[in-house]
């Protein structure tokens, strides 16, 4: 296994040591912005720590204090920030510096456009398993106000895309690139970093770090077989477990996307695109025909037009009570922002989940053209099966009996940007990916009551006879909680039984980024680098071994952090990262997704849709507990 470069520029001396000037706290309120509060020995080498006031320059009553760079690692982050200030102000390099609460990072400019401008993010950083300080680095693209994010020109410029548009199949490379020109460029003008006497430098490239591997995802289809690939093995085994056989598909659309509608549905029968998908019958042993489609003309989406086509869905449940009914809505494009897109969305959503009828929609933008549908029918179909009913692959696990919770929360603002309604949802898996029980944990004006109500399920849902079997248990969080809040929720599972309980914050954007030694410059899938015994950084696609050619951007690495939780040996934690980089793989969104771990994305958009669902009066949250991922 080749090692990691992260892109960590480590500060040459080490240790080192810097003046503050500190006065003991005496908890009155801070009233001087150049005043701050941190922890710090009384002297070098104490356990104890005392709290104190702190500046950066004399202030009467301050006694002056050499402190150890790793006496408070939050402090020497917020000096080593204002060392790269004063040297960009010095330089006259164009810059922005964020100090707020444990943040700290300076944007050094590097090229302006209409539309925003490039920079150079400097975040200080302690890598512990070196036990060095120094600054991650990374380009971003900052886009003015003015101008929307994510369009085609500031995703070029971001190097998501390429320069011709489409995909960037070469984003680690250009990152590389850029960044190291750039930092050529500036690393000169940045040096010596100068706090009073101390005079610090940065080293020219980028740390090298151990890296491991953990497994391949191994996926399970029907009769126990196992592939490497989903869509290579549902096509030779077919799906695990099968979908119900009596299925009609409700076309929901104007009278201008009949043509769209029927390449779809000639495409979905492996009629029209048999080289990139055979079929619905050939690969999820779901048939679709003529005989079990219906179509549900809407002269436009104003609301008495959808209400009555959902009066219609209604009226052919009730005709058809054996059968499982699917809609498909075909709208012009998934554009939020635009006037009557998003209602027309979750109008339709909310109530025919209320039905309980699941809902596919289509953007006609995206997919009419003839190429783009040629691709995209696999994963129509994938959503379509499953929403069903159907299981199209599980993973095998690496922690057999564990249980998963994933949290996702969602918060509704009102006009003055506050918060109205906190919405906090938890998903339930096994460790194979299988889809067991959503729950609701909070639906309130505040965050404050949805962990006790997560510690009731948890403890609600171990006691009942259908997670009997479940040994251990592991919470998927994408954010933080208190030390004191794992500990009330793993004695409350004491009291239930005996079994294994871990806390892990998965974070999707975060601040790490690193590279490999391949001339693409990207990493292998599955990479796995310790930045300490709790802190790891995991690549869940990446290069292939054997086959390192790139068809796709590769996403950045995923920060996975043990909150809380005894690190006794690699065999105590490996187990539990397989089964996050595990889960990645039963997003049956669609067949290359792979980086959002199911357990805290599907949740994320389940509170989502509640913030919206919120607006309908007769929304009750039970109607949101199906058996079928209705989410996906």
């Amino acid at each position: 296994m080749t090692d990691i470069l992260l892109s960590f520029l480590a500060i040459r001396e080490q240790p080192f040591a810097f003046t503050v000037y500190r006065k003991l706290y005496d908890g009155a309120p801070k009233t001087e912005d150049s005043l701050w509060i941190y922890p710090l020995p009384e002297e070098p080498g104490d356990d104890e720590f005392k709290r104190y006031y702190v500046a950066f320059e004399p202030v009467p009553g301050f006694v002056a204090y050499e402190c150890p760079a790793r006496a408070n690692r939050n402090l020497t982050c917020r000096v080593l920030t204002l060392m790269v200030q004063q040297r960009a102000e010095a330089a006259g390099i164009d810059h922005s510096t964020k100090l707020r609460g444990f943040h700290n990072s300076i944007d050094l400019y590097t090229e302006s456009f209409t539309k925003g401008k490039r920079a150079l993010v400097l975040e200080p950083y302690y890598l512990e398993s070196k036990r060095q300080f120094g600054f991650l680095v990374d380009v971003r693209f900052r886009a003015n106000k003015s101008y929307p994010k994510g369009d085609a020109e500031t995703l070029q410029l971001s190097f998501s895309n390429s320069r011709n548009g489409g995909v960037n199949k070469n984003f680690y490379g250009d990152k590389y690139n850029y960044v190291t020109a750039q930092l050529s460029r500036l690393l000169p003008q940045l040096g010596p970093l100068a706090w009073q006497d101390l005079q610090l430098s940065l080293v020219e490239a980028f740390s090298t770090v151990t890296a491991t591997t953990l497994a391949k995802k191994q996926y399970i289809f029907k009769n126990d077989n196992y592939d490497y690939n989903q869509f290579s093995g549902i096509r030779r085994y077919g799906p695990y477990r099968q979908g119900p056989s009596d299925c009609t598909f409700v076309f929901i659309l104007e009278e201008r996307y009949r043509a769209f509608a029927n390449k779809l549905f000639l495409s979905l029968t492996g009629k029209r695109n048999p080289d990139t998908f055979k079929g619905m019958h050939e690969m999820f042993q779901v048939d679709i025909g003529k005989n079990n489609i219906v179509q549900i003309p809407l002269l436009d989406t104003s609301e008495p037009h959808l209400a009555g086509a959902v009066e219609q869905v209604r009226q052919l449940q009730t005709e058809r009570p054996n059968e499982h009914l699917i809609t498909i809505f075909v709208e012009e494009n998934n554009h939020a922002d635009e006037p009557g897109v998003s209602e027309t969305y979750y109008y339709l959503k909310y109530h025919l989940t209320k039905l309980q009828i699941p809902l596919q929609v289509l953007s006609h933008e995206k997919i009419s053209v003839d190429s783009t549908l040629k691709w995209s029918t696999s994963n129509i179909g994938l959503a379509l099966f499953a929403k069903l009913g159907g299981i199209p692959w599980i993973v095998k696990p690496s922690i057999s009996n564990c249980l998963i919770l994933g949290i996702g929360s969602a918060h509704k603002f009102n006009d003055q940007g506050q918060i109205e309604r906190f919405f906090a949802y938890s998903v339930c898996l096994d460790s194979s990916g299988i889809y067991r029980k959503l729950e609701v944990l909070a639906d309130d004006h505040s965050e404050e009551s949805y962990l006790s109500a997560l510690q009731r399920n948890l403890v609600s849902l171990l006691g009942s006879p259908e997670f009997a079997g479940y040994t251990k248990c592991a919470l998927h969080l994408p954010f933080k909680i208190k030390h004191q809040e794992i500990d009330s929720i793993k004695a409350a599972i004491g009291k239930v039984r005996s079994m294994e309980f871990k806390v892990l914050k998965i974070n999707v954007k975060n601040k790490f980024f690193g590279y490999s030694n391949h001339n693409t410059k990207t990493p292998y899938a599955s990479t796995l680098v310790e930045l300490n015994p709790h802190e790891f950084l995991v690549w869940f696609e990446g290069l292939q071994q054997g086959k390192e050619v790139l068809n796709e951007r590769i996403s950045p690495p995923v920060h996975i952090e043990f909150l809380h939780s005894a690190h006794t040996s690699r065999e105590s934690v490996y187990p539990y990262l397989q089964d996050a980089i595990n889960l990645t793989g039963t997003n049956w969104r669609g067949f290359n997704a792979k980086v959002k771990v199911i357990s805290i994305y599907y949740s994320s958009i389940i509170a989502d849709y509640c913030t919206h669902f919120e607006q309908f009066p007769d929304f009750r949250k039970d109607m949101l507990s199906l058996h079928s991922p209705w989410f996906l």
